[in-house]
């Protein structure tokens, strides 16, 4: 008798198959709910952050600030306010300071830098914001020359202090009005930065139009640098003035974009550059432009001019930066990179200056850990590598060939002050410097670092003076909330 109907076997198969098909086979294409915002990351300057996203972000209340980083001001007005800060501590380590001179000068030594911050944002409308920062800058005894500097203490400030009002355009257009007490920080920091390596920072009072349109931002500001005062508030300085216009604008995303900027210093009290000595007064025009070359190389390069007067003589000066990078592996863990930086020096000493005057810049992050170089009279050919073994600890080595631009000229350092004075050496060979720098991300609030730089002086530093190579170790942590 034949079957006319699937044995019972069949029909378990065929009811796991209607089970199992749509695990194994592709769902129809449809709409994606869009991605939770990020929790934004922790920045230096700290109003760049926004954390209203903590209303839409899922784990929300599982981490224990939550509740300070996001705090609601009243039912149904919108109004909100965040607060945070970070604690830095740092233990430097120095051997042969400044290529041991002066002579019979103490130029070993060991010293703690500490440095708290904190601040609150509080948001009155979408229109409306106050922005306010405190910091305590400490330091313990510094036995090298120059005792403790101003850079590393400054026992109470108000580091920042300032309202944003906001005007809506259209074709999502703003213009925001800042006046008040600001960190400055633009582009790649080599001008112009608040300078987070320092333990007092900078600080500057005045006024910011920050415009956003047609994907440009463009800051046009007027400003007065707040010296460090040791014990008190430090009041503008009047005599010391930075203003201009930065523009920057984005053409495929943070990797490839142009800055234009022209800035203009007006310093009336007395600087000396090779020999000429007077007020400075200059105007730097500059561009900056970084873009990929390939999906795992890109580059950037900035070009910055000067002119003015220093005294009664006239400034033409110049830089040029630029660096080239390749990602060896496809997760960009690994990282190699080369750079050249050439800024102008003085062909000879009084009268007009052909000194470049690097004015606010970031120069820890250029010339190497020990800051002994600056973004004047200088040729730097640099290399390096960065490795992420792991997600959360990254190595990061450089190394720098430096030369003088003009043997006529000094050699300055990341402060602008004078190394070695112009004229006191024949040859252009500075030396060679080699650094390490080890940092460990342990968790969201806390990172380590470890750092460890070695000059080796070269025959300009032996014709001028002591020529004792330098050895600079630190380590850090940082909590930040």
């Amino acid at each position: 008798m034949s079957r006319t109907h699937p044995p019972h076997s069949l029909k378990l198969l065929a009811g796991l198959a209607a089970l199992l098909l749509p695990a194994v086979l592709p769902a129809a294409e449809g709409p994606k709910p869009p991605p939770p915002p990020a929790r934004p990351a922790y920045a230096f300057l700290r109003w760049l952050e926004d954390w209203s996203v903590l209303t839409k972000v899922p784990d929300r209340g599982q981490d224990f600030f939550d509740p300070i980083k996001y705090h609601p001001l009243g039912a149904g007005t919108g109004a909100w306010a965040s607060f945070g800060g970070d604690a830095r501590f740092r233990i430097e380590d120095w051997q042969g300071f400044n290529f041991g001179a002066p002579r019979n000068a103490s130029t070993d030594d060991t010293f703690e830098l500490t440095r708290l911050r904190a601040h609150a944002d509080l948001r009155f409308s979408p229109t409306v914001r106050l922005f306010g920062e405190v910091k305590s800058a400490l330091s313990s005894s510094r036995q090298l020359p120059g005792g403790v500097r101003l850079v590393d203490r400054d026992e109470f400030e108000l580091q920042q202090l300032f309202f944003d009002f906001k005007i809506n355009l259209e074709n999502n257009a703003s213009i925001v009005l800042r006046p008040g007490r600001f960190g400055l920080s633009f582009g790649g920091q080599r001008l112009v930065s608040a300078l987070p390596w320092a333990n007092a920072l900078r600080t500057w009072d005045g006024l910011q139009a920050i415009i956003t349109a047609h994907g440009w931002t463009v800051t046009a500001f007027e400003s007065a640098f707040v010296p460090v005062v040791r014990n008190g508030l430090g009041e503008a300085d009047t005599d010391e003035l930075l203003g201009g216009i930065y523009a920057r604008h984005l053409f495929k995303g943070p990797a490839d974009g142009i800055e234009l900027y022209a800035l203009h210093n007006d310093w009336d009290a007395p600087r000396t550059f090779n020999g000429t000595r007077g007020s400075d007064e200059r105007v730097t025009l500059g561009a900056r432009r970084w873009a990929p070359l390939s999906p795992r190389a890109d580059y950037e390069i900035e070009v910055s001019y000067q002119l003015g007067s220093t005294g009664s003589g006239d400034v033409a000066a110049w830089s040029l930066a630029s660096i080239a990078g390749y990602n060896v592996t496809a997760d960009k863990s690994l990282r190699l990179w080369a750079g050249f930086d050439w800024a102008s020096g003085d062909d000879e000493p009084g009268g007009d200056v052909e000194t470049f005057n690097q004015l606010y810049p970031l120069g820890h992050a250029y010339f190497g850990a020990i800051d002994v170089i600056g973004r004047q009279n200088i040729m730097d050919l640099s290399g390096g590598a960065t490795w992420k073994p792991v997600p959360k600890l990254s190595l990061a080595f450089q190394l720098h060939r430096f030369w003088v631009d003009s043997t006529k000229d000094a050699i300055y350092n990341g402060g602008g002050g004078v190394v070695r004075a112009g004229g006191t050496f024949r040859s252009s060979d500075i030396g060679t410097e080699a650094d390490l720098v080890v940092t460990w991300n342990v968790a969201r609030h806390l990172v380590l670092e470890v750092g460890y730089g070695h000059f080796f002086t070269g025959d300009a530093i032996s014709q001028s003076g002591p020529s004792t190579d330098t050895d600079f170790a630190y380590a850090s942590t940082t909590f930040t909330f």
